[in-house]
């Protein structure tokens, strides 16, 4: 991680901000190198941020989640739960 900071490298980066003791710190940031000076894409939706177990990082998670709903856009659901009045309860 120390190499690719280089002092005049870009990033992208997002974390918990904190206080810290001169100023405000970033706690286990993820991050991503912008290389080429390329402009900043940006996501044509907003990106949620969810809780998660220590060492499962947002990225990995967003990316088990893109694949769960891939999976599930090939699965037939029954005509009873295409009714927009059924309900399910997961508790």
């Amino acid at each position: 991680m120390k190499n690719s900071l280089a002092t005049g490298v870009r990033v992208k980066a997002f974390g918990e901000i904190k206080r810290g003791r001169y100023m405000a710190e970033i706690h286990h940031p993820e991050y991503q190198i912008i290389r080429n000076n390329q402009p900043l894409a940006l996501a044509e939706t907003l990106t949620p941020i969810y809780s998660a177990t220590e060492g499962l990082k947002q990225a990995s998670l967003r990316k088990m989640t893109e694949q769960a709903l891939a999976v599930l856009q090939n699965v037939k659901l029954p005509n009873s739960c295409l009714n927009n009045t059924t309900r399910i309860n997961i508790a």
